[in-house]
């Protein structure tokens, strides 16, 4: 598909605000179109086709507001109307907000995953964008298309994306870039006395694996741990899910799904930042050699654990991975983790909760996020109290405190393993990973908090 920057195509998409006086008078009078938010009409004419979108009050216009109109304009009309060229025209947009638009439309555009027998057949061929910068439009579509690789990894079923196949296919994603790939298998995590993802990953068929991804640009001016919960699907082991709660289980990996779009983005824009990459991934599985609730876990940092949930595998995983930073020197650590439901009920499933080591560094994070990008995020407090939750008498610690503040407990727990003196955040991103069938993303797989994770990379990270 080409996507150019002035032409001719006979279906135009003009985007209007509210009550903009330069709306056709026809569509007024009638009262066929005012330009409210997301109120799209087509209109049919002999030479061309128009669909005018509405974007609602100006002064109301959001980041969140605008990828919403990308998706829905996209989602209402162009399957059905199997046109080869389609031109938008962003004349009333401002510069500043047009790439959250595009980056609506081409997620939208670029992603069509199913496993169905009968493929829908795209007829599109041809993108005209008119009145915008085409270094936003380039950037947009960057973004996308590493979001909307997060979003395949996230979408495949389980039995398609074990642990193996997940590292084939992020060893495959980097294979001809200059990001180093480093795949760990049963025998390595052993020797590394990897615990907490041999424990895990022993209940299921398909064997645990460690990934690490290193990048060096060729000017790094800043040195980066992400890490990501690569839970390729969790039943809960022995402490079972019902089934209504394994639905989205297959999931349960969108953090190192991110992770790895990330670091898929960061390379093509070329920012200056160091990275190393770390990704536990295990399957969470019934069977006779699962590890059981009253084990114990001894950490290769001397710590031990005792096992009171299966089901708060993540953190266990997650463990190891932040034991092995403390090998590399960085300015900031990052996990990402749909760790709690928890996080779900305090904050719903459109906010991600934000935890940190040094409270301003939340604060400034969540606040970047909801001010400046399309996703929504809170500041949770490390409250030191809840730490006794977490005592055992036969451990160090325990796998979980008890009902209320469990995302908190939960990032208490990964805090336990945080090297000292690193600058550390944990993003807890069950509510909003995969949308809830009445978000903009279909019941399918939002790619959040890539675009908020992102973006503050590039405006606030670099430039402190």
């Amino acid at each position: 598909m080409t996507i150019k920057y002035s032409g001719e195509s006979g279906l135009n998409v003009y985007f209007f605000y509210e009550n903009d006086p330069e709306i056709p008078s026809f569509l007024i009078e009638k009262g066929i179109f005012k330009g409210e938010k997301n109120e799209f009409y087509l209109h049919g004419l002999e030479k061309e086709t128009k669909i005018y979108a509405g974007l609602g009050e100006k002064n109301k216009t959001t980041p969140y507001s605008l990828l919403q109109t990308g998706t829905k304009i996209v989602r209402a009309y162009f399957e059905k109307l199997k046109e080869k060229s389609i031109s938008f025209d962003f004349e009333k947009i401002e510069q500043n907000l047009s790439f959250f638009l595009l980056e609506g439309l081409f997620l939208e555009i670029f992603y069509s995953f199913h496993l169905k027998k009968e493929a829908k057949k795209r007829t599109l061929e041809e993108i005209i964008i008119k009145n915008t910068a085409p270094e936003i439009v380039r950037r947009a579509f960057q973004f996308s298309e590493s979001r909307n690789l997060i979003r395949e990894l996230v979408d495949l079923p389980a039995n398609l994306l074990r642990p193996h196949d997940m590292a084939e296919k992020i060893a495959a994603v980097f294979e001809n870039s200059d990001i180093q790939v480093e795949i760990w298998d049963s025998a390595k995590l052993e020797k590394e006395k990897m615990e907490g993802i041999l424990s895990v990953g022993k209940g299921s068929q398909a064997a645990p694996y460690f990934i690490h991804l290193h990048y060096i640009p060729e000017n790094p001016i800043k040195k980066l741990i992400l890490i990501g919960k690569g839970i390729t699907f969790d039943s809960g082991g022995l402490s079972l899910k019902p089934t209504d709660s394994m639905l989205d289980m297959k999931g349960d990996m969108a953090g190192a799904a991110t992770v790895v779009g990330l670091l898929h983005l960061i390379e093509k824009i070329d920012l200056p930042i160091e990275i190393n990459a770390l990704i536990p991934l295990a399957e969470n599985m019934i069977s006779g050699n699962a590890y059981r609730v009253s084990d114990v876990i001894q950490y290769k940092n001397g710590k031990s654990v005792e096992v009171v949930n299966t089901d708060a595998e993540g953190r266990l995983v997650l463990a190891d991975a932040l034991i092995y930073s403390e090998k590399f020197e960085s300015d900031l650590m990052i996990d990402l983790a749909t760790l709690t439901g928890a996080c779900m009920v305090a904050l719903g499933t459109d906010i991600y909760g934000v935890f940190s080591n040094d409270e301003k560094t939340g604060i400034d994070f969540a606040s970047f996020v909801n001010e400046k990008t399309s996703e929504k995020a809170w500041a949770l407090p490390l409250f030191e109290k809840y730490k006794d939750q977490l005592k055992s008498k036969i451990a160090d610690l325990k796998n979980t405190g008890k009902r209320w503040g469990g995302s908190i407990t939960a990032a208490l727990f990964l805090k336990e393993f945080v090297p000292e003196n690193k600058k550390w955040i944990h993003l807890d991103i069950a509510g909003p990973f995969f949308d809830d069938g009445i978000g903009i993303f279909d019941s399918m797989a939002t790619g959040i908090p890539f675009e908020s994770v992102a973006l503050y990379l590039e405006e606030i990270f670099l430039k402190q």
